[in-house]
């Protein structure tokens, strides 16, 4: 074999090599969808930093001891405190960590419709019709701060969370708790079709513009920087929100959400329910102020 078929075999062997190794190596990760990310455990706490132990030091030869006549004496500092160490002797430096701190914002609502004694969850394009009896079903990921309207045939929306039925009015919401909403009763179509519209807000703090129209706040602290003032707070039953304010949420926090729409026919992921009619909305944003907001239109035939 000359020189030259060695070099063509090298070439050869060298693309094939490239052409197996390229796919791989250039491909992206895949995004998360909306649902994957609602079900994503919190990100692991940094480790905590460790700095080395001090090294042992020989011992300096001592000095002679200067009197009081040779040289005033001088107040040595207090030592520092000194920092825990591990089992191997290392000092650790303990690292503030939260784990609502550690999860994007995410929000899952569902319509639950009532057929006799059952209720069963419909998927979210589900048409309804005249005797349909329904209700919304919402989760969260993440503890944080609950608003749902309604909006009225006057174009005025109206609170139907927070609710005087659900924890005396109070809006804070947990994850692992269900939210079905109106407290108490359902939805039920009349013989009129139409469009029944309801608007979600899904924060991590209080959100000042409708906390003050929901509610009647004792000192109009600013929300979020004053402690929550649970004392003295009355539920407005006749709160009115305009269309404009729904607007201003809807076109300034409904950038960057991911929204995916699911049912039963969508492979779930690890940890969602197998059998799963819903809408899931999620905000990447793990800062104090994202917020989530969601769209809801019930059309009725």
């Amino acid at each position: 074999m000359n020189l030259r078929e060695i070099s063509s075999i090298c070439c050869f062997l060298t693309m094939l090599l490239a052409l197996q190794a390229g796919p791989a190596a250039g491909q992206a990760p895949g995004k998360l969808s909306a649902r994957e990310i609602f079900y994503s455990p919190p990100v692991e706490p940094p480790a905590a930093k460790k700095e080395p132990a001090a090294q042992a030091k020989k011992p300096k030869e001592q000095k002679p001891v200067e009197t009081a006549s040779s040289k005033p004496a001088v107040a040595k500092p207090a030592p520092a405190p000194s920092r825990p160490a591990d089992s191997t002797g290392v000092q650790m430096i303990p690292a503030a960590y939260s784990t609502e701190d550690s999860v994007a914002l995410g929000l899952r609502y569902s319509i639950l419709k009532r057929e006799g004694s059952e209720t069963t969850e419909v998927k979210p394009d589900t048409v309804f019709h005249s005797g349909d009896r329904i209700r919304l079903r919402v989760d969260v990921n993440t503890q944080g701060f609950l608003y749902i309207i309604n909006r009225g045939s006057s174009g005025n929306w109206n609170p139907l969370f927070p609710s005087s039925k659900i924890a005396k009015g109070d809006n804070r919401v947990q994850k692992g708790t269900q939210y079905e909403i109106p407290a108490g009763y359902v939805f039920t179509f009349d013989e009129q079709p139409g469009t029944e519209k309801l608007f979600i807000v899904f924060s991590r703090r209080p959100v000042s513009d409708l906390e003050e129209l929901i509610y009647n706040l004792t000192g109009k602290q600013d929300l979020k920087t004053s402690p929550r003032p649970d004392d003295g707070k009355i539920l407005l039953a006749q709160a009115k929100i305009e269309d404009k304010m729904v607007d201003r949420f809807r076109t300034v926090y409904s950038r960057d959400l991911i929204i995916e729409k699911v049912d039963e026919a969508t492979p779930p992921p690890p940890s969602a329910p197998s059998k799963d009619n819903a809408v899931y909305v999620v905000n990447p944003s793990k800062s104090a102020d994202a917020r989530v907001v969601a769209d809801v239109t019930l059309i009725h035939k």
